[in-house]
């Protein structure tokens, strides 16, 4: 507006210099300058989940362009204030309506040709749907056709139960694409509870039909007793069914130690957590005498409650009935979670489930003994060892327990030996212990002498196994980055595929990548 012009606009131009233009519209003057268009595009950002802004790409240019004779087709999206139009040949009404719209008045249209008969008509469908809307009866009787309609709606609301539904299914398909990273029992139990909600779907959708029997016999449900029964029954039938539902989703047993799979879950969980609070607040009302008034009343008192749920092994409270000492393994984890929380690091890096669960068991109470446990180096004991033996010693000292190492024996690591030392080390297991003890690529390399790309060979290996997780070493951004130039260009080489990215890709980050596809595609 403040510039004056807009798509479509006719003038002539007086005068160009380098940095404006002067157009001349029917005695306007109007400056054009230089306009930019971006080209953006929005993504998520997973750590505070708000939107953020990417530019693509801009031009610059001044948006004029020569006003010649367009296609009808080409004009769609202008507008003018003045136009001739040379529709004789057009065989679409579709095609005529785009050309008569461009123009802001008919008194701006001129039509050099006579637009055929064909070309216009009016479309049957339309005709019938609005004949099927035209109001028959007096007032009263349509106000009652409408009211029974909306009783209908509401009350198969409160009973078709689909949105549970769905998002029961995409948890279980969330859960079945993620099987690998969660704990044994999440498929089960998220299969389980899919079961029983189809289920009540199918009963909800049964007593939908009776709802509109009886609302055929007395439109008014204030009046209906039988339909009044029926609703009160079905109240009584479903809330104590949806209140299990719902106290077993709030102790539900997913555990995952990814962060990435947890905030796609979790999400899932907090939208289906909400279903059933919503559900159960209406199945309340029913066991009252049903008033459409007063239901939607107590619908617009609906408070959203707070939602707190996760699947993240980081800050979810666990049953510990399986962990022998589970008063020491509740106190490791808390100081796990906090170690977590206050670096920004995955589980991994600090002691997994499993490593948790062995500290607790075997109550190691040396830093040699410490080295023992699954998922500890040498570099993972010097940070965090004293902690841990501090928490693993007062435990034991105030309950005359004694460490439990000896049954370990069985299990106990080997001393890793040079490569040097022995041909019958799997180099590639080799980095790829040292990176369960939480060191780095770059860290692995400068020990072993060995290139980067290298170990990022190695690891691809135990990625394509399925024991890395991939997003633990190559960024979000890269992976998609690949994965959309692999479609492209992944039938021909990796090498066209590396051509094809940014610099600061690597060969091994690309190998990687792909061995977590077909990680994937073999489950």
């Amino acid at each position: 507006v403040s510039k004056r012009y807009f798509n479509g606009k006719i003038g002539v131009v007086k005068k160009l210099l380098e940095e404006e233009i002067l157009v001349d519209c029917d005695g306007e003057e109007i400056y054009v300058m230089p306009e930019t268009w971006e080209n953006n595009r929005y993504v998520l950002n997973r750590v505070d989940g708000k939107l953020e802004q990417e530019n693509l790409g801009s031009f610059t240019q001044f948006p004029l362009r020569l006003a010649w004779a367009i296609t009808i087709h080409k004009s769609q999206g202008l507008t003018f204030e003045r136009v001739m139009i040379d529709a004789g040949a057009a065989f679409s009404s579709g095609q005529v309506y785009v050309a008569l719209s461009r123009c802001t008045s008919l008194d701006g249209i001129v039509l050099l040709s006579k637009i055929p008969a064909v070309a216009i008509y009016s479309n049957e469908n339309v005709i019938k749907g609005q004949q099927s809307l035209t109001h028959k009866g007096s007032l009263a009787e349509r106000f009652a056709g409408a009211r029974q309609i909306f009783t209908q709606q509401l009350l198969e609301e409160i009973f078709s139960f689909n949105e549970s539904g769905h998002l029961t299914q995409l948890l279980l398909s969330q859960i079945k694409a993620h099987r690998s990273k969660l704990n044994k029992e999440a498929v089960e139990w998220a299969d389980n509870l899919n079961n029983q909600i189809t289920i009540e779907e199918r009963i909800g959708l049964k007593f939908s039909f009776q709802i509109a029997e009886l609302l055929r016999e007395e439109p008014e449900i204030e009046k209906n007793e039988p339909l009044q029964n029926r609703i009160n029954a079905a109240a009584d039938h479903f809330i104590p069914k949806f209140s299990d539902y719902l106290q077993s989703l709030k102790n539900h047993p997913l555990v995952t130690e990814h962060r990435e799979v947890a905030a796609e879950i979790n999400n899932t969980l907090s939208q289906l957590l909400l279903s059933l609070y919503t559900t159960n607040y209406f199945l309340e009302y029913c066991r009252n005498p049903f008033s459409v008034t007063e239901f939607l009343s107590h619908k617009l008192k609906f408070v959203t409650p707070r939602l707190n749920i996760t699947c993240y092994a980081s800050g979810k409270s666990q049953s510990f009935s399986d962990v022998p000492n589970g008063e020491l393994y509740d106190s490791l984890k808390r100081w796990r979670d906090l170690i977590v929380e206050e670096n920004s690091v995955p589980i991994f890096m600090v002691a997994s489930h499993a490593s948790l669960k062995e500290i607790a068991q075997y109550l190691p109470i040396t830093k040699k003994d410490l080295m023992k446990i699954n998922g500890f180096g040498k570099a993972k004991v010097e940070k965090y060892g004293d902690d841990i033996l501090d928490t693993v010693q007062d435990y034991c000292l105030r309950h005359e327990l004694e460490s439990n190492m000896t049954s370990l024996r069985h299990v106990e690591k080997k001393e890793r030996k040079p490569a040097s030392e022995t041909n019958k080390t799997d180099t590639k297991e080799v980095s790829y212990n040292l990176f369960k003890e939480g060191k780095s690529m770059a860290e692995i390399a400068e020990e072993r002498k060995l290139t980067l790309g290298t170990v990022e060979g190695h690891l691809a290996v135990y990625v394509e196994k399925g024991d890395i997780d991939i997003d633990l070493i190559v960024s979000t951004e890269k992976q998609l980055l690949i994965k959309a130039a692999e479609k492209l260009y992944g039938d021909q080489s990796v090498k066209a595929i590396k051509d094809n990215l940014p610099e600061n890709i690597s060969y091994g980050e690309i190998k990687m990548v792909l061995a977590d596809l077909k990680n994937n595609l073999s489950k």
